[in-house]
Order: C-alpha cells, then sequence, then structure tokens
C-alpha cells in the first residue's frame, strides 16, 4: 500500500473530502424538488478519481452515476456496493456488450444495432439491461435524430429484457435560444412516446451549467460533474457555494543559477535576460501539467508566484524563483490551489479548466484528506 510519503513524494493530487461534500450538496441545493442528481464521473472524475470521489458520493447519499464508457463504469461496479446505478453515456463497442451486461451497467442506446446486441446478451445471460435512449437534439455528436427518436425507442422497448430508464441529450450551449430549441426537442419527443403510452422514467437535458442556467429544463434529472470539483462557468450567480475540491502539487528536484543569454529546456528560443534563479520541479506534461503552459504558466512556493520557464519537458519543469530566496530542494510547488484558481490555472494558457484537471494522469498519486489528514491514498501504478 502507497505511504502518504511515497504518494507526495514527487507528484500528487490531494482531495478533500470536505469540499466535495460541500459542492455536491450545492448542486443539490439547484434542483427543483423531485429532479433527481446523477454525479457524472467520467475522465477519472474530471481528474478526483472516480473511485475515490465515488466513494465519497455515495457515503453522503449520492447512488446515481454516470461515465463515458464500459471500462470507466467497471470502475465504478468493483468499487461501490450493489445499489449503486452506474450509466454509461457513449456506445457500449461489441466487444464490451457481455462484459457490460453480466456487471449490470445501465447502457445508452443510439443505435438499434447496439439495442438488438444488448438485448440478446441479455437473454443468453438471462438477466435485464437497463437502457437510456439518446436523442441528438442539435449537438450533432450521438443520438437518435429527432425525427426518428420516438419510433426508435419504441422499437427498442420490443426488445427482450431491456428495461427502459430514460431518455435525454446534451445541450450544445450555443445561445439561449438554441438551449430552448434543443430542449423543446426532446420534450416533443418525451411528449409523443407518452401519447403511444411510454412514460419515461429519467429525462435528463442538462449538465452541471445548465441546471442552474436553465431550472425551466430540469425535467426529472440532471447530470452533473464538474459542480464536485467545484468549478463551473464564471457567469454562476452563487460562487461563494463552491470550494475548489482539488489541489495539484510537486516539489522542487533541483536549485541552480542560470545565466543571462542562457535558456531552459528543449527548443531553446527563450534566453534569459538576466542571471535567474531557477528550481527544476519534478512534473512534465506525463503527468498531465499541460505543454500549454511553457513560459506562460505560474506556479506558487512559499505564498509566491514563480513563472514557467523554456518549454514544460515530459517528467520536469523549469520555474523562476529569483525572487524566492528561501526556496529549498523538497519544498511544495503548487501548480492548481492555493492562490491559483481553476479558471486562472486553465487561463495561463487559454485552456478549458475541465481538460486541464481530466489531463492530470494515472502517474500521479490521489490523496484525499478530510480536516487536513490523508484518509485515503490511490496510487494508480502500485
Amino acid at each position: 500500500m502507497l505511504s502518504y510519503a511515497r504518494a507526495t513524494a514527487r507528484t500528487w493530487a490531494e482531495i478533500r473530502v470536505e469540499d466535495v461534500v460541500n459542492n455536491h450538496q450545492a448542486a443539490l441545493s439547484e434542483l427543483a424538488p423531485g429532479v433527481r442528481h446523477v454525479s457524472v464521473l467520467k475522465a477519472n472524475a474530471y481528474g478526483m478519481g472516480a473511485v475515490g470521489t465515488a466513494e465519497i458520493l455515495y457515503a453522503d447519499g449520492e447512488r446515481l452515476f454516470a461515465v463515458a464508457c464500459v471500462e470507466e463504469a467497471l470502475e465504478l461496479r468493483r468499487a461501490l456496493p450493489d445499489d449503486a446505478y452506474i450509466l454509461v453515456m457513449g456506445e457500449t463497442m461489441p466487444a464490451e456488450v457481455a462484459v457490460s451486461v453480466s456487471n449490470r451497467i445501465a447502457s445508452t442506446v443510439f443505435r438499434l444495432e447496439t439495442a438488438r446486441a444488448l438485448s440478446e446478451e441479455a437473454v443468453r445471460q438471462g438477466v435485464q439491461v437497463h437502457v437510456h435512449c439518446k436523442v441528438d437534439t442539435g449537438l450533432n455528436r450521438l443520438g437518435f435524430g429527432t425525427a426518428e427518436a420516438a419510433e426508435a425507442v419504441q422499437a427498442v422497448l420490443r426488445m427482450p429484457n431491456l428495461v427502459y430508464d430514460g431518455l435525454f441529450s446534451h445541450l450544445q450551449r450555443r445561445s439561449p435560444e438554441h438551449d430552448r430549441l434543443q430542449a423543446e426537442r426532446l420534450w416533443q419527443v418525451d411528449r409523443q412516446l407518452r401519447e403511444a403510452g411510454i412514460a419515461t422514467p429519467m429525462l435528463h437535458m442538462l449538465d452541471s451549467i445548465g441546471m442552474w442556467r436553465y431550472p425551466q429544463y430540469q425535467f426529472n434529472a440532471v447530470r452533473d460533474g464538474a459542480f464536485a470539483l467545484g468549478h463551473t462557468k464564471l457567469d454562476y450567480q452563487h460562487p461563494e457555494k463552491l470550494r475548489l475540491a482539488l489541489s495539484f502539487k510537486t516539489r522542487i528536484v533541483r536549485i541552480h543559477d542560470v545565466p543571462a543569454g542562457e535558456c531552459c529546456g528543449y527548443d531553446a528560443d527563450h534566453p534569459m535576460t538576466k542571471d535567474t534563479r531557477v528550481a527544476t520541479l519534478c512534473v512534465g506534461y506525463a503527468d498531465g501539467y499541460p505543454r500549454a503552459m511553457s513560459e506562460v504558466g505560474q506556479v506558487e512556493i512559499h505564498g509566491k508566484r514563480a513563472r514557467v520557464l523554456g518549454v514544460v519537458c515530459m517528467d520536469l519543469t523549469m520555474v523562476d524563483i529569483s525572487e524566492i530566496p528561501e526556496a529549498q530542494v523538497g519544498d511544495v510547488a503548487t501548480l492548481l490551489g492555493g492562490s491559483i484558481g481553476i479558471h486562472e490555472y486553465a487561463g495561463f494558457s487559454q485552456g478549458y479548466a475541465n481538460e486541464y484537471t481530466a489531463m492530470i494522469s494515472r502517474r500521479v498519486p490521489r490523496v484525499y484528506l478530510k480536516g487536513g489528514e490523508p484518509v485515503k491514498i490511490v496510487g494508480y501504478l502500485e
């Protein structure tokens, strides 16, 4: 088992249990009465660690989870109690059908061929498979077309051993007018199904942005991922409700002086304009620190900012500590967290916050803290 000392020896991510719980409750406070909440934990829970985050949310009362693919679903199924409902929002590929069915994973259907494969496998195993049917209302990514959707859902429900649990779509968030049109398209498909005598247990359209931006379209369920992290758009009216639950940290592995005119790292096209004290950090893009941070990123050391010098390497990054004379080898450098909020972190390189946290790789241990003390450590490479 990975010790705290080893987990934090090089580069690690910290997840604060109290903040995840706070953010989950903040999400629930945005929902109208009777609306169900689905915690989306795809991309390793936006970088926080899917299993650790799921366990926190389960303990806080969550029972509905969603992920992007079957392998992510299996990871949660192995970790969570039997009453956890796990939905795969992407395609279940032919080679994944049998293991998905045997592990009671709820599947998204937007092709009749997939529904047929799930049905046949469910009959073979003597079980039922729960399905959600997806409608493409304008994102132009996945889903039955709106003109065919109601008929397609009815065709799915005629297949043996399939249980209809939901109908859903995704907002494009192009404009309020287009978002309204998408919601109306989904509602129209549901209305056609109701006219055919088919009730939709879970009708869901909104994500962690849409759930507060368009409460009128919450229907009877919403899918929320980024709120648990403590992240949403800057125009959210209640930012005080959220706390950034994730920090990304590394350590100084070397300190040395670089004379003016020399460069740091590969592609030496940014020579020092003055003699510079340089700290080498044991983090790189293989850990999920974006290469786009080259020459523009900042880290926090002893409460002060240090700018990234040169190109972020696969395993190492150099920063200017000329104004931090107290810095020593072994000191912590905070990449995300402390005074560096998630929007600023992504903004250093005009990046996207969800992308940058999802990039934190499985080489990086996740350390879960409660009351400031470690309560769970996940080392993926053990």
